[in-house]
């Protein structure tokens, strides 16, 4: 019979215990404490979270916060429940807060005094997408939603995002709409975006007029239809200073469109945006037209208008930028005026077309700008079309 050894296999001892370590493809997880009060000023919602920036926290000893460049993310699908582990730093210590915050797609947009930072929250995972300089936006209501983006406003432009690009509205390729003074002039601290779902229209509303130092309801307004802009006096209701009237944007009305508030006394009246035609002053002018050809010159011979209900409404013409409504084409002391044959236009209640012959010495024009201005009293009126009847001088 066999002699078996026997080998006593002995006591080891692990000098630590791991609990949680990455053990049998485990990965360790820190169990974070939610914040004890979180405050922010601005949030959205996106892939299940929702994303606040400009915090203030309190921690669970009682620390207070104020982190007012960084942005918190909840944990996933509790919208209540902020831990450090949901802490983003995206170009923090910059010296900018955080405005606003809105969404789009899978990205968050971070609005801060002058930059704009896309950040991609695709997948659960964050990351910066990019950081665009002169963005950003000077208040909240600078920026709005639409349906087909996200539309705001600052000093440098008016802009949208569509979930790849960011686009200036006032330029197209080589050409500005508005002139960049005059559009700086209009941005203020308090200039709210607006968006009108029904008619695709964006309204930018100025708030405190810093050149007579006081608050007007002047606006630019938008079509995303025609990519037209249109200037618009003491067309939107603002109150005394301190009062402004605040744009509650689509799509957080249960109507889907634009509505504001008014202060009367202590009470509040919120009304929706009525934009019903109504008489007035009318001042329509066109751009400086140069056909596309601005270095040669023309001779412009008519001008035909389909209007309808054009009661006490005149039309004006202007060549070569000067805007000089006077009339006496071509004449000595107005070099760069038009008088037509017939200003007048169509007043019936059907579409009507109207000759205007231009009348005057043959002028060297380079450019040519139409004016429809008057006092209407038909809320009806509007204009169709415009063909102007011109040919190419050749070079002498």
């Amino acid at each position: 019979m066999a002699n078996y050894a026997v080998m006593s296999p002995g006591n080891y001892h692990l000098a630590d215990s791991f609990t949680n370590p990455p053990y049998y493809n485990r990965k360790y997880q820190n169990n974070y404490a939610p914040f004890k009060t979180i405050r922010w000023k601005t949030a959205v919602v996106n892939e299940r979270r929702v994303y606040a920036g400009n915090v203030s926290i309190t921690t669970n000893d009682g620390v207070i916060k104020l982190l007012p460049d960084t942005i918190f993310k909840s944990d996933l699908g509790k919208f209540d429940r902020f831990t450090e582990r949901g802490r983003l730093e995206v170009a923090t210590g910059d010296g900018e807060d955080i405005v606003v915050l809105k969404t789009y797609a899978d990205r968050i947009l971070e609005f801060k005094d002058k930059t704009l930072h896309i950040i991609n929250v695709s997948g659960g995972k964050e990351f910066l997408e990019d950081s665009l300089k002169y963005k950003g936006v000077l208040n909240p209501q600078a920026a709005a939603y639409t349906d087909i983006g996200v539309a705001w406003v600052n000093k440098s432009g008016a802009f949208m995002y569509d979930g790849k690009n960011v686009r200036n509205l006032i330029e197209i390729g080589a050409k500005r709409k508005i002139l960049p003074k005059t559009w700086s002039d209009f941005i203020t601290n308090e200039t709210q975006v607006g968006y009108f779902p029904s008619k695709k229209q964006i309204m930018i509303i100025r708030g405190y007029n810093i050149s007579n130092n006081s608050y007007d309801g002047d606006m630019y307004l938008f079509d995303l239809v025609t990519q037209s802009w249109v200037l618009v006096p003491n067309r939107f209701q603002v109150l005394a200073a301190g009062n402004q009237t605040n744009i509650i944007n689509y799509p957080y009305s249960y109507k889907d469109e634009l509505v504001f508030g008014e202060q009367d006394s202590s009470n509040l009246k919120v009304y929706y945006w009525d934009d019903t035609a109504a008489t007035g002053a009318v001042d329509l002018q066109t751009k400086d037209v140069d056909f596309r050809q601005p270095g040669v010159q023309k001779l412009v011979s008519k001008i035909y208008v389909t209007s309808k209900e054009a009661d006490n409404l005149v039309l004006y013409a202007s060549t070569n930028g000067a805007q000089d409504w006077a009339g006496t084409y071509h004449a000595s002391n107005n070099p760069d005026a038009v008088t037509l044959s017939s200003s007048t236009m169509n007043t019936g209640a059907n579409w009507g077309v109207t000759s205007h012959l231009v009348t005057g010495r043959n002028p060297e024009v380079y450019s040519l700008q139409l004016k429809i201005a008057g006092s209407t009293t038909n809320p009806a009126f509007s204009v169709n079309d415009i063909s102007i009847i011109y040919r190419m001088k050749g070079a002498r």
